[in-house]
């Protein structure tokens, strides 16, 4: 896959451009280093800084468009996506409030047990 620019948009915010390539300037060559959606959320996460930093990656989901009812799969592959690639049909990035609850709840559970653990082990 040659050099891709997706756009991607949160919100009523204008598209951010995310390269699939990077230039590395020692080999003069470009480099792949975003080869699936999963990699694209976290170049945006990353890139527009600090907007979604209170946002656990894995509660940020990648749609074709607003209107759109599913998500793109986390492991698919960029080559496969046909739209993003330009700022009239960017990628819509939403946070999934499911995802964030639960990932809070079990943060919970996983704090509760531990305390429990070692209030066990200290008797």
């Amino acid at each position: 896959m040659e050099n891709t620019t997706f756009y991607i948009k949160y919100r009523d915010f204008s598209p951010v451009g995310i390269n699939t390539h990077v230039f590395n300037a020692n080999t003069f060559q470009w480099v792949q280093v975003h080869f699936r959606v999963t990699d694209l959320i976290y170049a945006f996460k990353t890139a527009t800084k600090p907007l979604l930093d209170k946002i656990s990656l894995v509660s940020l989901n990648l749609y074709k468009s607003k209107l759109e009812a599913d998500a793109l799969e986390p492991d698919a592959a960029l080559s496969e996506l046909q739209s993003g690639r330009t700022a009239a049909t960017a990628l819509v990035i939403k946070v999934n409030e499911t995802r964030k609850s639960s990932s809070l709840f079990g943060f919970v559970c996983y704090f509760l047990i531990t305390l429990f653990e070692r209030k066990c082990r200290s008797h």
